[in-house]
């Protein structure tokens, strides 16, 4: 098979979308080197932005490593990778291809494999920008028009897909996961990192891209609640990029600090260095995540293989990542989410059963298993190859180059 494959977000600065991308091209790799992809060529290619260039393809293609490397640790790639230059595949040069950032090439024609990693946009309009809602609709109604087969990230997204579009071809799962760099790190690396972004004091982390759908107003509100005796010292560490806040003091993150007069307590760290995040983790005496919908949720299981306990929602993918290795509470409620973290700071031996369950849940996703997953995925696609002659009319639902899917950590 001449499987091509959009790998735009694992170029740009990481997110959830690109390090899923990267995962797979690194799980894909270490597959080859079992020497179970020989008779598959992988083309690689970029909807929206350049594929970085070196002198030579040998040199570009190292490059190209350097970067995803950036996103997964020990990321090679082998010789049936090969980069195109062009913006997407001309008819014919291969026999899918995979749609990993909501758009499908408007002058491709052949079968196509488009993932879907939560419907939020149309479910939870008021958490995306318009922009966002836009670009996701048109790529999903694109895919839908062009007979593509459909896979998810959880068997949440699978079933909300299922429902909410009233589909009944297969739908595939091909979940993500953690790579090596994500385990306990060491005093010291934790020391180092925890110098670096001012963390001078005992934390709480939350880790993702700060728009309304993390809930972070609420989160920050249920800090503020907490009694003095147990988190008086304690700071909110706030890791992410700033993503878009949403409308008003009530749900902006910085306002509702303003507000509740928690400048002192609580640090935003901007985007932080992928290699800052396993230390990040380690250091935090829990990761809270209260999400309030999600297609996966990376953060949460990259704290649990870094040794941390974890305080999540208890809806849409959440439950099925972690288990019962996490603390579930209803994110739609500060009083539940103050709860939880109440529990997890005052009961350590329940914050001691939790990490260890953590740290063993965490070790049931791979890379090389989604991989292999994935590899099936483009199988079926091949084999049930789809008439699309029929959409000589299908302009208005060209993507807008630029507008970068939302859906982040």
């Amino acid at each position: 098979m001449r499987i091509g494959i959009d790998i735009s977000k694992a170029l740009g600065p990481p997110d959830g979308i690109g390090r899923y991308t990267a995962g797979l091209l690194a799980g894909l790799a270490a597959l080859a080197g079992e020497g179970k992809l020989d008779d598959h060529r992988f083309l690689l290619y970029s909807l929206y932005q350049p594929l970085p260039a070196g002198d030579s393809e040998k040199e570009t293609l190292a490059i190209l490593t350097q970067v995803l490397a950036g996103a997964v640790a020990g990321a090679q790639l082998p010789a049936c990778f090969k980069l195109k230059p062009q913006r997407a595949p001309i008819d014919g040069e291969v026999d899918l291809f995979h749609c990993t950032t909501h758009s499908v090439p408007r002058r491709y024609r052949g079968p196509v494999l488009f993932t879907v990693y939560d419907l939020t946009f149309l479910t939870l309009p008021a958490a995306h920008t318009v922009e966002n809602r836009l670009h996701c609709t048109r790529g999903l109604a694109r895919a839908l028009a062009r007979g593509a087969r459909l896979s998810t990230i959880s068997e949440s997204s699978r079933r909300e897909v299922e429902n909410y579009l009233a589909l009944r071809d297969e739908i595939s799962v091909i979940p993500p996961a953690v790579d090596g760099r994500f385990a306990p790190p060491s005093d010291e690396e934790v020391r180092r990192v925890r110098s670096r972004h001012g963390l001078d004091r005992p934390y709480l982390l939350s880790v993702g891209t700060r728009e309304p759908r993390k809930n972070l107003a609420r989160l920050i509100e249920a800090f503020a609640g907490l009694s003095p005796e147990l988190a008086g010292g304690h700071l909110l560490a706030v890791a992410g990029g700033a993503g878009w806040s949403g409308a008003g003091a009530q749900t902006d993150p910085a306002a509702v600090v303003v507000r509740l007069g928690l400048e002192e307590r609580v640090r935003f760290l901007g985007r932080v260095e992928e290699a800052d995040l396993p230390a990040l983790y380690g250091g935090a005496d829990l990761l809270a995540y209260p999400s309030l919908a999600e297609g996966f949720g990376l953060p949460p299981l990259e704290a649990m293989a870094c040794g941390t306990v974890v305080l999540t929602g208890d809806s849409s993918s959440l439950p099925e990542v972690v288990g019962e290795a996490a603390l579930l509470v209803d994110a739609r409620e500060t009083a539940s989410i103050a709860a939880g973290l109440t529990r997890l700071l005052a009961e350590p031996g329940l914050a001691a059963r939790l990490r260890q369950a953590g740290l063993e849940r965490a070790r049931r996703f791979s890379w090389r298993e989604s991989a292999r997953r994935l590899l099936r995925s483009y199988t079926h696609g091949v084999r049930s190859r789809n008439d699309v002659s029929h959409l000589d009319n299908e302009a208005a639902l060209s993507p807008q180059p630029g507008l970068a899917a939302e859906n982040g950590q």
